[in-house]
């Protein structure tokens, strides 16, 4: 399943124009800095399976991207450095380089390779320092990456069946885990959740115990989601429905899997 916007893309990639940015932050005011005044890059949208056979190994990509700017400097001083960074859709860094003054712009070629499970918005900026040590204002675009996929799949959830309530003044701790495949990757796993019946939502983590208390999992990105549930001398007896769904990137939902929990005294 694609995004709405999947034709929309597919022309715009078909077309292999090379696009002018849609926004840069402001220039610096002081004429002595540099100001980027034009990016260009392209593509600005991927579409995995619209893509030539030779550029895709599996479910990678490999994608040459273009990108140049042009600099104005007042003071025609000579750039140290003109560097560019991809983010992923999580914050991380793709990939970063230098431009190279070719004639009156900078820029760069590089190959960039990009998995089929990680579907999502690339941030692309671009920065400019001249020999006088000022930096010039950012330049920002955007790549969006989309796939075609398969939802993701829950095949078994471990909950107690039974809880008992601890005694006054203390609380016990359950482990709460959650199996979960996805044909395109456990990277494209977005959240992993656990409702109960009066709409509250629990996020259960494959992250290795990371956020400690809240997660308790052993092993990340073994595809064993986990939570660990604390249970109060004033928990209300009874049962407690559960569903457990997991959704990926492109909006994909899970099957659902219902446990029943019981507090018991």
């Amino acid at each position: 399943m694609l995004y709405s916007s999947r034709f929309l893309l597919l022309a715009t990639l078909l077309l292999a124009r090379c696009d002018v940015a849609p926004n840069l932050v402001a220039p610096n005011l002081n004429d002595s800095v540099p100001q980027i005044t034009t990016l260009n890059y392209s593509p600005q949208n991927i579409i995995f399976e619209a893509l030539p056979a030779a550029q895709r190994n599996g479910n990678v990509a490999t994608i040459p991207v273009n990108i140049s700017i042009f600099i104005s400097d007042a003071d025609s001083d000579t750039m140290q450095r003109v560097q560019y960074t991809l983010y992923q859709f999580n914050g991380k860094v793709l990939n970063s380089g230098t431009l190279t003054k070719n004639g009156s712009q900078y820029s760069a070629n590089p190959t960039l390779t990009f998995n089929k499970a990680e579907v999502g918005t690339y941030s692309l900026k671009v920065q400019a320092i001249d020999n006088d040590g000022n930096f010039s204002n950012i330049a920002i675009g955007n790549i969006a990456f989309v796939a075609e996929g398969a939802a993701p799949i829950i095949t078994s959830v471990t909950a107690p069946a039974q809880i008992q309530r601890p005694p006054a003044g203390s609380v016990r701790r359950e482990k709460i885990t959650a199996t979960v495949t996805d044909p395109d990757g456990l990277t494209n796993v977005a959240k992993v959740s656990m409702k109960a019946l009066d709409g509250s939502e629990f996020e259960l983590f494959d992250d290795g115990g990371r956020n400690g208390s809240i997660s308790g999992d052993t092993t990340a990105a073994d595809g064993i989601y986990t939570i660990t549930i604390e249970i109060a001398t004033d928990n209300p007896l009874g049962q407690y429905p559960f569903d457990f769904q997991a959704i990926d990137r492109t909006g994909l939902f899970s099957n659902v899997i219902r446990k029943i929990v019981e507090i018991t005294p």
